[in-house]
């Protein structure tokens, strides 16, 4: 039967906005030879002040399950300085995979800094291996609907067991995020889901698959093609309705080394920070910051071009976080 189990932190809906962000840097720390810190960043694409939940999370694996001491820093406080796992369960060649979840929604309260800073610290004689730290926000958005089911542990399956659970709510456009440990290439892990079956795998180690589920009510995963142990660290399955920009470039005329172009949100969400680029041959030829488009509005403006060759303006922009960009090519003579 499987081993450990993955535990429900956050399930929600309504006028709100998520993420979620994993980094996997699978390395040792400690022992003789190994790094002794490990810092990584996470930006949100919202306002920390609008923000009503906050979870942190770090998987490790271990040799020994004796305590020992570390340090967890998050926007530079002291999040814990023992090892004290939520749950460890043993996995392949005696070693454990251990999962520490913190709630640090009160250190954004008091420090709410973007990006958000981790920290971690050991130099222990046994050597740890840190293999996935992952950030789950939520926050307010009355322009924005979402759902959210996120689960986080440590979980272990052999070949042919299933992991299954069912939603709170039906989602309608689910997207889910899984992350796992896959023993060997050809391991898969199986997700069956309002009717859609989808197999992945062809990856060894620590690996985050993203995927669109569609309408579902719960879910299912198989562990299948597994010698040994494959290792489920967390599960996000979410769905989001938000205002969407879609940005259109129009070439009004070219005239000498200059092109007029105009830049159209036809969209019904803000393009934010939008920058327009003009480049040729490798070079930028000029650069031209836009600011934000609100729908329905526009922008023109002139760019330098090179005429006899291929010229390509780019314009940059982000929506909810995302960089985005669309490009027009022209060939002046």
């Amino acid at each position: 039967m499987a081993k450990g189990e993955l535990q429900l932190y956050l399930a929600g809906e309504g006028s709100k906005d998520v993420f979620y962000e994993s980094n996997l840097p699978q390395m040792l720390l400690g022992g003789d030879t190994h790094p002794t810190s490990y810092d990584v960043n996470f930006l949100l694409p919202f306002p920390p002040e609008r923000t009503t939940d906050v979870l942190l999370e770090v998987g490790v694996t271990t040799w020994s399950l004796e305590p020992f001491r570390w340090k967890i820093s998050f926007n530079n406080v002291v999040v814990t300085r023992e090892f004290k796992p939520s749950i460890c369960t043993y996995i392949n060649g005696g070693a454990a995979y251990c999962k520490l979840v913190y709630n640090v929604k009160p250190i954004v309260d008091s420090r709410p800094s973007n990006p958000l800073s981790v920290s971690i610290r050991y130099a222990g004689v046994r050597e740890i291996r840190l293999d996935h730290i992952g950030l789950f926000a939520v926050a307010e958005d009355a322009d924005v609907k979402a759902r959210y089911y996120y689960l986080s542990g440590a979980l272990a399956l052999s070949n042919g067991e299933v992991f299954s659970v069912k939603m709170p709510f039906r989602f309608s456009n689910a997207r889910i995020h899984i992350i796992v440990s896959m023993p060997s290439p050809e391991a898969l892990i199986v997700a069956r889901a309002g009717g859609k079956i989808i197999e992945l795998g062809k990856a060894v180690g620590m690996v985050e698959y993203q995927h669109t589920l569609g309408d579902i009510t719960e879910l299912a995963l198989e562990a299948t093609n597994v010698q040994s142990t494959l290792l489920v660290s967390s599960i996000l399955v979410y769905e989001v309705e938000a205002p969407t920009p879609t940005v259109k470039i129009e070439l009004e005329f070219i005239e000498g080394d200059e092109a007029k172009i105009t830049i159209v949100n036809e969209g019904n969400g803000v393009a934010e920070k939008v920058i327009a680029l003009s480049m040729a041959l490798g070079s930028v030829l000029s650069r031209q910051v836009v600011g934000d488009l609100k729908p329905g509005t526009s922008k023109s403006l002139t760019v330098k071009i090179r005429p006899g060759t291929i010229n390509t303006i780019r314009v940059i922009w982000s929506s909810r976080g995302k960089l985005e960009f669309k490009d027009l090519k022209i060939k002046p003579r």
